[in-house]
């Protein structure tokens, strides 16, 4: 019986060791990969809304390529794309990632597969900048400097576009839950647009100076501007009423 019960303790340690070897394996195959694929010339660095995703436009064998790196689990991926204007951007849920896979074209793929979400989006025009709507479902894409256009994921169409004046549209966002985005032109304008049916402008701020950055509040109700010369405004984002 001792026997027996020395050879199922035996048993028991043996197998306990060979999972915490796998374990330290696999763990060190994810350490080995990464320092493997390394890359250089960081274009980018693109975080996921709740913390976990990175993605970065960087050059890597001579190429430029999205890395996707999940930050829990330590792995990473790599898909080719090219060295344009419009910057990768994730989907509110992290589930989706649209980059531009070549000049003027867009691609969406889920993060944890690589697989593509929708058709390739090829818009033969100059591309700058890019956000989701809140729900994930549709990408707004500035076009030609000075045109947004709406993405819808489900039909790959791009509907009612919105013509914004002032110049190349350098900052673009997506409140985060109301149908509505804010704009920044070259004219140092911030333009607030009603996306529901058809496109309508809501408010306009005077000229700002070069706005460098657009950020919506978590709740929606405000939007922080900042520009080149280092000012920083709160706007109410219904009314365009500056916090002062």
């Amino acid at each position: 019986r001792v026997d027996r019960r020395q050879r199922q303790m035996c048993i028991r340690d043996r197998n306990s060791t060979d999972q915490s070897f796998t374990q330290q394996s696999q763990s060190s195959q994810r350490v080995k990969r990464f320092k493997e694929e390394s890359i250089t010339e960081v274009d980018s660095i693109v975080r996921g809304h709740h913390g976990n995703l990175l993605a970065i436009r960087c050059l890597k064998n001579k190429d430029y390529v999205i890395a996707i790196h999940n930050l829990k689990t330590g792995m990473q991926q790599f898909y080719d794309c090219k060295m344009g204007s419009l910057q990768p951007s994730f989907s509110p849920d992290d589930r989706l990632l649209f980059y531009e896979e070549d000049h003027d074209q867009v691609r969406v793929i889920h993060t944890d597969t690589g697989k593509q979400a929708s058709e390739l989006l090829s818009l033969g025009k100059q591309l700058s900048v890019g956000a989701f709507s809140t729900d994930g479902s549709e990408i707004y894409l500035s076009y030609n400097s000075d045109q947004i256009g709406r993405w819808s994921l489900e039909s790959n169409a791009l509907i009612d576009p919105i013509i914004q004046p002032g110049g190349t549209i350098s900052n673009l966002k997506h409140a985060p839950h109301e149908d509505q985005i804010a704009a920044a032109a070259s004219d140092g304008i911030l333009r607030c647009w009603r996306t529901s049916g058809s496109p309508k402008l809501l408010w306009k701020t005077k000229k700002l100076g070069q706005i460098t950055k657009i950020e919506y509040s978590n709740s929606g109700e405000w939007i922080v501007t900042a520009t080149a010369s280092g000012n920083i405004a709160l706007w109410n984002s219904s009314n365009g009423q500056k916090l002062e």
